[in-house]
């Protein structure tokens, strides 16, 4: 594709030569003969030093947003969003071929996708998803996810690939990273579903304002917004909205849609929309507000309550959110994603109120990561289980036994038993030696992964096959 074709909807300096351009990179180590190389200013690392040594290695042009006095340079005013839009016209607009719905918040964004996604099949349309779990193309998986919302280059042809396969939805997680690196600039959203803001990601935003503000920005380039009444951030992300809004709800009569007679049992819950009964087989609170979501989406899309309300009522689990393990012991063993106070007070809050024995919770915090919650995560779990079990989850480059030092201040002067065991493995064996009948563990916060981060290095770790073979022996 021809260099002005790329940028022609990108304002730009001066093209001095209109060069064939056969891909677009902004990783130096991707660099191949021909491709157009932009250049982006990070946290740690701007990528402008480069122009000259990828120029060297074969690119034919470098996007810049600042004068290096390079022939080959384009100047642009922001490359992140250049890079964005370039993306889409590399790969013919597919996005917009389609109808996009994202769905951005601290905790229920993969389990509201799922949901979305299950609505629309279930009513004969094919939909395509991308988030934290993996990257799907209808029942077709594309690939395991790397990042929630991926880079622009990945992203669009993901969606070209999807809509060269008939699929007609992408129902997508919007990170609030991704929003504010520009990696959805450009994309028009037909829907967008805010499901909650808690405190996450603050080693990245630095604060919670500016973590709403990066939320913020998919509710400003979407046609339709719903947001989360009972949130008590809903009002902020209204503030961002520029077309339309709708609000969901299941305190609130008067949000365009009201979740009452709300029942939680142990094998799911119920609650009536308009005139109809809903019955989804997956227990909890947090599935309430996340279905409720999903079905004002998917009405907005014209799919009728009746409908989401048969779809829903075959939702299997979704794939390390409260997924329960087939154990044959009399106790029960739960895997969760929990990785905020917030999704571990949910959690353990929903197993505590049907659990006949004690609760169980074992976790640990992500090194690298935002340190402020750590003690907010050892209070939630103390206040909801019965005893809790410390341990480490992906340390990345921080010593194991520093994060648990900085998680251990949140259990002071809560009576609730706890031991700590910086090994992960031994600490969930621990949990399963110590069982009693009746009780139920819930492993936090690996959820879905099948590998712990240590170091620099991703280690094989799928927490299913650890209890798998501690049973079996």
């Amino acid at each position: 594709m021809l260099l002005s074709h790329l940028l022609k909807n990108v304002p730009h300096s001066e093209i001095k030569e209109n060069v064939n351009v056969t891909s677009i990179v902004s990783d130096s180590r991707q660099v191949t003969k021909g491709c157009v190389f932009v250049c982006i200013k990070g946290e740690n690392f701007d990528s402008h030093t480069l122009a000259r040594d990828v120029l060297n290695d074969g690119a034919v042009a470098v996007i810049v947003q600042s004068d290096l006095e390079i022939p080959e340079q384009i100047i642009v005013e922001d490359t992140k969003k250049a890079l964005a839009l370039m993306c889409a016209e590399f790969y013919h607009n597919s996005h917009k071929k389609m109808k996009i719905i994202g769905v951005t918040g601290t905790n229920g964004k993969t389990s509201t996708t799922y949901m979305i996604k299950q609505i629309l099949e279930y009513s004969g349309k094919k939909a395509g998803l991308i988030g934290t779990v993996a990257y799907s193309s209808g029942k077709e998986k594309i690939s395991d996810s790397v990042l929630t919302t991926p880079e622009p280059q990945q992203l669009h042809r993901m969606f070209y690939s999807m809509q060269s396969q008939g699929c007609e939805y992408c129902v997508m997680e919007v990170s609030s990273q991704a929003l504010a690196q520009e990696r959805c600039h450009g994309i028009e959203f037909d829907c967008a579903v805010f499901t909650n803001l808690t405190t996450d990601h603050l080693d990245y935003h630095k604060t919670m304002e500016n973590y709403c503000t990066s939320k913020g920005k998919l509710f400003a380039q979407s046609k339709l917004s719903l947001i989360n009444a009972d949130d008590k951030n809903g009002q902020l992300i209204f503030g961002f909205v520029k077309g339309r809004a709708q609000f969901f709800s299941a305190k609130t009569e008067n949000a365009d849609f009201y979740a009452h007679d709300v029942k939680l049992e142990k094998d799911g819950c119920e609650y009536t929309l308009g005139n109809v009964s809903f019955k989804i087989p997956i227990p909890g609170e947090f599935t309430v507000y996340n279905s409720i979501g999903a079905v004002a989406c998917c009405n907005a899309m014209g799919i009728s309550l009746e409908d989401c309300a048969k779809a829903l009522s075959k939702m299997s689990g979704v794939p390390g959110r409260a997924e329960v393990l087939e154990t044959d012991t009399p106790y029960t063993v739960i895997i969760d994603y929990a990785h905020t106070p917030d999704a571990m007070e949910n959690i353990l809050s929903t197993v505590k109120a049907v659990s006949k024995g004690r609760v169980v919770a074992l976790f640990g915090c992500g090194g690298n990561r935002d340190k402020s919650k750590r003690p907010l995560m050892a209070k939630a779990a103390a206040e909801n289980a019965d005893y809790v079990i410390i341990t480490t989850d992906n340390p990345r480059t921080e010593n194991p036994n520093e994060i648990i030092e900085d998680i251990l201040p949140g259990i002071k002067n809560i009576s609730t038993p706890c031991a700590v065991i910086p090994d992960r493995t031994y600490a969930i064996e621990f949990a399963l030696k110590n069982a009693k009948e009746n009780d139920t563990i819930v492993l936090c916060g690996k959820g879905h992964e099948t590998y712990q981060i240590i170091g620099e290095n991703k280690h094989p770790y799928d927490e299913r096959k650890i209890v798998r073979n501690y049973l079996k022996k």
